[in-house]
């Protein structure tokens, strides 16, 4: 700091401390960039206020909050289409525990309801050693610090609290991000629906 950088990167925030430095070196004009150990955008705020950083602190600094995990991507040497029903969709919502109807979710991806859809996955090949997955790549969701957001911050709302008003304003969930990804044929539903219980 004594060195008046213009950007401070915090390789982790894990204490109070390192919670307090972050946030001072912020509220005296740097650009901070930090990472924290959430589930995602919308409970990283509630973290930093578990971590004792006043609430009226974090609503002044808080600018951006991305969340990401990473996903493999379908083989391009053995990639292939198979469709997939209505009832293929409940067995994987039983399956995983989900309380989202998938049929609609992608019903609304592909612009109208359909019987069925096309998606894709590796039949495993000599070029991805039979797994059918070759490489990464990330779902996301980025969360602008909008003033509904500050206040929410400030009332110390919960996090599915401030989800919903990012939601309102635009974000895509890492959920659907992973989902759009599964429909443009990059990674399978199974492989996002995997990485999302972890």
């Amino acid at each position: 700091m004594r060195q008046d950088p213009d950007i401070v990167m915090v390789g982790e925030i894990r204490d109070e401390e390192t919670a307090g430095v972050a946030i001072n070196a912020a509220l005296t004009g740097h650009l901070v960039l930090a990472t924290l150990h959430t589930n995602d955008a919308a409970s990283t705020l509630p973290r930093l206020l578990e971590m004792k950083v006043e609430g009226f602190l974090v609503a002044a600094t808080a600018k951006m909050v991305i969340a990401q995990r990473l996903v493999r991507k379908i083989c391009e040497k053995c990639k292939a289409p198979y469709e997939v029903n209505a009832q293929k969709f409940v067995e994987l919502q039983k399956k995983y525990n989900l309380k989202l109807d998938l049929f609609e979710v992608f019903g609304k991806l592909s612009g109208g309801k359909k019987d069925s859809f096309t998606l894709y996955k590796g039949k495993g090949c000599d070029t991805c050693n039979g797994t059918g997955f070759k490489g990464r790549t990330s779902i996301c969701e980025v969360m602008e610090i909008s003033d509904e957001i500050r206040k929410k911050i400030l009332d110390n709302e919960s996090p599915k609290e401030i989800e919903t008003v990012a939601v309102t304003e635009g974000m895509v969930t890492l959920f659907m991000d992973g989902m759009i990804k599964v429909f443009q044929g990059v990674t399978t539903i199974e492989e996002v629906l995997r990485v999302m219980r972890s």
